[in-house]
């Protein structure tokens, strides 16, 4: 099977793992989204050369129009950009999860970080995943617990 794996970040453990478990058994192309200009005519993959599967472990907004121009010329790509658009705002994500009776943790929106310092323990994300790393944030008297982002 040839195993398309969208990411500008090919070494990281986790994809480089993955690569090393896959590659006895299938082909592992790694296909960098910066490539794709995000209207179609710059595209990492020539025509007629799809991979059987890809794997979208990106969600920049050109990771997810390659995606898409994937999925347009029929491919299948495991974590649809539909799907990874979607999880970018946590608040909306949070109210469909809620919506559709499934656990999420209470979430909201603020305009500023100002006054949050008396809340409890927070684990804090921008409020568009593509723009930022997870920011976690203790106040100095409590202890910090991993969240992964």
């Amino acid at each position: 099977m040839r195993i398309g794996l969208i990411t500008a970040a090919p070494g990281h453990q986790l994809l480089a793992d993955a690569t090393a478990l896959l590659t006895p058994r299938h082909e592992v192309v790694a296909l960098d989204p910066r490539g794709h200009d995000g209207a179609g005519t710059r595209d990492p993959v020539g025509p007629g050369a799809l991979a059987d599967v890809y794997l979208l472990k990106a969600r920049t907004p050109r990771a997810l129009a390659f995606a898409t121009s994937l999925e347009r010329r029929g491919a299948p790509v495991v974590n649809s950009a539909a799907a990874t658009a979607r999880c970018q705002d946590r608040t909306a994500m949070a109210e469909r999860a809620l919506r559709a009776g499934l656990p999420f943790a209470p979430t909201r929106t603020v305009a500023s970080l100002a006054g949050l310092a008396a809340e409890p323990p927070l684990v804090l994300w921008s409020s568009r995943a593509a723009t930022a790393a997870a920011m976690t944030w203790w106040p100095a008297w409590t202890t910090p617990h991993t969240y992964p982002p």
